[in-house]
Order: C-alpha cells, then structure tokens, then sequence
C-alpha cells in the first residue's frame, strides 16, 4: 500500500535553557551516542560471526518453515545475537564508561534493542527473501 500524500511540514522551536542545563543534556546526549555506537559494532561483530559459521550455512540451506526457524534461531541464541545478549553487553559497558549517572539501564536497554534490529535488518537485506522471524527477541 503505496503511502498517502497528504502535506507536511516541520517546526522547530528553539529550546530555552540554562547553560547548566545544557551541558548535563549535551552529555547524556554524547554518551547515548557513544554507548549506541559501542553496541551496534557489538551487534555486527557478533552477526558477522554467525555468518561465516557451518551450523549458519546449513540453517540458510533448509527449505522455508519451522525447521529452517528453528535452526537459525538457535544459532542466532549460540553467537549472542538476542537482544537480552546485548542488553547484557550494555550494563557493563555502561558501568565501566560511567555513564551509569548519565544514562539509565532502560535508556541502555532500549539502544541496545535498536541496535540489533538494525544489524538483523541488515542481515535480512542480506538474505533476501528470508522471512521477519529470523532470530527473534
């Protein structure tokens, strides 16, 4: 369903703060970043990894179904691609960077969760034609 071309348009409005303000907000902003690009690198090695694996090779070789599923999702559990992997990942990283004070564990969470489901949708772009379950939460 192709999407409607209704007219939109954009406001920005400037926020006002105090230059104290902004600097707390520049570095947890900085630190999301950072803490984003750290797990993201994580999430790719990892699927890299599982890539280049035999028990992978062998999963994208099964005719489509609940085997082929089956298969891929628990490679995909063998090499840490879950997203309670790399929330696990986050925690310590978080802690050890100290960003424990800037970014909370949900804040942390929630990046690492974004993070995997950009590297899955790469691998999906890489597999054409391979349905949405692969390796799921």
């Amino acid at each position: 369903m192709p999407r409607s071309k209704t007219p939109t348009f954009v406001l920005e409005l400037p926020l006002i703060i105090k230059q104290g303000d902004e600097r707390i907000i520049l570095s947890r902003l900085e630190a999301g970043r950072r803490l984003y690009n750290a797990t993201l690198h994580e999430a790719l090695k990892r699927l890299a990894s599982m890539r280049s694996a035999e028990a992978w090779q062998g999963a994208r070789t099964l005719p489509a179904g609940k085997p082929r599923s089956d298969a891929i999702s628990a490679v995909c559990k063998a090499f840490g691609f879950t997203e309670y992997a790399l929330h696990a990942f986050v925690k310590p990283v978080r802690k050890a960077a100290g960003w424990d004070k800037r970014l909370s564990a949900q804040e942390a969470q929630t990046l690492a969760t974004r993070d995997k489901e950009k590297a899955r949708n790469q691998m999906l772009q890489h597999l054409a034609g391979f349905s949405q379950e692969i390796c799921p939460s």
